[in-house]
């Protein structure tokens, strides 16, 4: 974190096209975790959903995947 508190310029800074870069992989990685999630509800809870809930997790996955 000490890098993060870093001053602009300074010896040891990062530059904001490298926390930009950061920033989309972690979110990048949130989103890939959110779907992998929702696949393992689908597969490990098929006999638990309801049609509704089944339906909105297979809406969701096919909108992330478009």
């Amino acid at each position: 974190m000490a890098v993060l508190d870093a001053k602009p310029g300074a010896a040891g800074g990062i530059s904001a096209d490298t926390l930009a870069y950061m920033l989309r992989c972690f979110f990048a990685a949130s989103r890939q975790r959110m779907a992998f999630e929702m696949l393992t509800i689908l597969t490990l809870a098929q006999n638990r959903l309801t049609a509704n809930a089944r339906s909105l997790l297979v809406d969701s996955l096919s909108r992330r995947a478009a």
